[in-house]
């Protein structure tokens, strides 16, 4: 009995930590967000339907086959859906879809390519999921699955623990794993700042840890990933201008320094952003 009650000491220590080192490193900005994923809605769709995202793609759906999810049948929640990537081969299979995305364009890129593909099981939501009240919704317990793939919507203890409480069965959760590259964001914050450009918030480390302080044992994968966009020059400066602006407020000169990364990196008005990261993937029934 000692041993036990030290365990619970240490586990609430443990959850106590991860919790507010979590909430630190959070970016809570839900609006900004939303406005730059409605502005990235056409690059992201066009960008993600390659290979590489494909790659992507199956190792998931390895994953939870792996650890015994299965989806035919099924009842699924896909949070931060985007355009579809995940929602609209679940569709083919699972018995419903609900396909929660904020980004109103994102979503419009879904439901059209759904009634292109003739699949009619998917009932969109266009809420962020910081506002859905699962009880209110109906959703605690509801559903076989819950998906939340690199979703900023998923971001401290409460929004993780509504995707708990609103699963029976397996809950799916990936971020980041590690430090990432990209060439034209550590440019442009060397320009802005100095220094070498880290970001935290989308890791993996958070979640696996509140979670498994909650008592669960995930299984944990990793994924090498690397990639390539391609984009306008009008493209890529909205692009990175949305995304320096969760870190300092876009003046004139920020504006001007963003113009000219963009302008050095350029060939015959195509920017390349090269992407390269690590993946962490957990799954957990609960």
């Amino acid at each position: 009995m000692a041993a036990e009650g030290a365990w619970e000491e240490d586990r609430k220590r443990h959850l106590e930590y991860w919790v507010t080192a979590w909430e630190k490193a959070s970016d809570h900005q839900t609006r900004r967000k939303i406005e730059m994923w409605n502005n990235r809605a056409e690059g992201f769709a066009k960008n993600t339907a390659r290979g590489t995202n494909r790659d992507r793609q199956r190792a998931v759906f390895e994953f939870l086959e792996s650890s015994g999810v299965r989806v035919t049948g099924a009842k699924i929640l896909d949070i931060g859906c985007g355009p579809g990537n995940y929602a609209l081969p679940f569709a083919r299979e699972a018995e419903h879809v609900w396909a929660l995305e904020p980004a109103s364009r994102m979503l419009g890129i879904l439901t059209k390519h759904a009634a292109d593909q003739g699949i009619e099981n998917i009932t969109p939501v266009s809420r962020p999921w910081e506002d859905i009240d699962i009880d209110r919704e109906g959703w605690s317990d509801r559903f076989d699955l819950v998906f939340a793939s690199m979703t900023p919507g998923v971001n401290d203890k409460e929004t993780l623990s509504k995707v708990i409480r609103a699963s029976k069965g397996y809950c799916y959760v990936s971020k980041f794993a590690g430090p990432r590259r990209n060439n034209l964001q550590e440019k442009l914050w060397q320009q802005v700042f100095g220094g070498i450009w880290a970001e935290t918030s989308m890791d993996i480390i958070y979640p696996f840890n509140i979670v498994y302080a909650m008592g669960y044992f995930p299984a944990l994968r990793f994924l090498h990933t690397q990639w390539v966009n391609e984009e306008s020059v009008e493209d890529t400066v909205q692009k990175l201008q949305d995304w320096i602006s969760g870190y300092t407020k876009t003046t004139s000169t920020i504006l001007q320094e963003i113009k000219a990364v963009v302008d050095s990196e350029a060939v015959n008005g195509v920017v390349r952003e090269e992407v390269e990261a690590k993946v962490g993937m957990m799954i957990w029934k609960v």
